[in-house]
Formats: structure tokens, sequence, C-alpha cells
């Protein structure tokens, strides 16, 4: 029988390995809204929008944001 220290190492660990494919998720889907990002600022960049500075501003702080939870997870959790 397992002590309660060998338990919580063992389910520390099985943790750790869930960590790292929830931070590499994140960073994937941080990626792809960058692509979209940079869509759509070009799109609107290119029809001469005048709120273009205001959108790129509000995507790139959606990004930062999400690489933001990846970084505070990695904080939290380790």
């Amino acid at each position: 029988m397992q002590s309660d220290a060998q338990v919580i190492d063992q389910q520390a660990a099985a943790l750790q390995a869930y960590f790292t494919s929830v931070t590499t998720i994140i960073y994937v889907i941080a990626a792809i809204v960058g692509l979209v990002c940079g869509f759509r600022i070009y799109s609107k960049w290119q029809n001469g929008d005048q709120d273009t500075q205001k959108a790129a501003l509000g995507w790139m702080s959606a990004i930062l944001f999400i690489l933001a939870i990846a970084a505070s997870l990695q904080y939290v959790f380790f």
C-alpha cells in the first residue's frame, strides 16, 4: 500500500505531464489568433478603414492575454 506522500507525488507528476500539453495548445491558439489578427488588420488597412490602429491594439491585447494565461499557469502550478 502506498503512503499519502507517494500518491501526491504521482499525481503531481501526472499534472506536470498534462501541463506541457496544455501549454502547447495555448501557444497554438495564440499563434492562430495572431494569424487571424494579421489578416484582419491587413484587410482593414487595405480597405482604408479609420479604426485600423484600434483594431490592432485590440487583437494584440487578446494575444498578450492568451500568453499571460500560459505564463500564469506556470506560476500557479509550478
